[in-house]
C-alpha cells in the first residue's frame, strides 16, 4: 500500500505521549530503525533509475518521497530523544 506524506489521526494516536523516559527512548529507537529503512528504500529507487530508464521519473519521485520520510522521521527521533533527556 502506497502512503502519502500525511499522517492519519490513527497513526498519531498510536504514538501518543509514551510514559516515562524508557518509552521515549524506545520510540526513538523505533523511529531510527524506520528512518534507516526509508533511507534504504530511497537508495533502491535511486538504483532503479538507471536499471529501468523508462520508469526513471517514477523511481526518482519515489526516491525523493522516501528521502522526505527519512528527514521527517529523523526530526521526530530528535524530538523524542530531547523529551527523554528532559525526564
Amino acid at each position: 500500500m502506497e502512503r502519502d506524506d500525511k499522517r492519519t489521526d490513527t497513526e498519531y494516536k498510536r504514538v501518543e505521549d509514551p510514559s516515562g523516559r524508557d518509552g521515549w527512548l524506545r520510540l526513538a529507537a523505533n523511529r531510527t530503525a524506520s528512518a534507516d529503512l526509508q533511507d534504504t528504500l530511497a537508495e533502491v529507487y535511486d538504483e532503479l533509475i538507471t536499471v529501468e530508464p523508462p520508469l526513471a521519473e517514477e523511481h526518482r519521485a519515489s526516491a525523493e518521497k522516501y528521502r522526505r520520510y527519512t528527514t521527517s522521521t529523523r526530526d521526530y527521533t530528535e524530538l523524542a530523544l530531547k523529551r527523554a533527556g528532559e525526564l
